[in-house]
């Protein structure tokens, strides 16, 4: 991950933390997967259709587990 990229996850987890919303942790979630395709073959920074697919699962789950979505 490059400086700029852990700069921006970094801020992100401490206004999280400071305005006390729940945040899913998408640079842990990629880090732990084993699936090589989860970025864009043109810039291999954004997501591509696997990152995009592991990222709505991720949130739905987390969406359900704060009671804002009821399955």
């Amino acid at each position: 991950m490059g400086e700029i990229h852990e700069s921006y996850v970094r801020a992100t987890r401490e206004i999280a933390n400071e305005m006390k919303v729940p945040l899913v942790h998408m640079a842990t979630l990629y880090a732990r997967s084993k699936n090589e395709e989860l970025l864009s073959i043109e810039d291999g920074l954004h997501p591509g259709p696997h990152g995009h697919q592991l990222e709505a699962g991720a949130l739905y789950r987390r969406l359900l587990e704060s009671d804002v979505l009821r399955q």
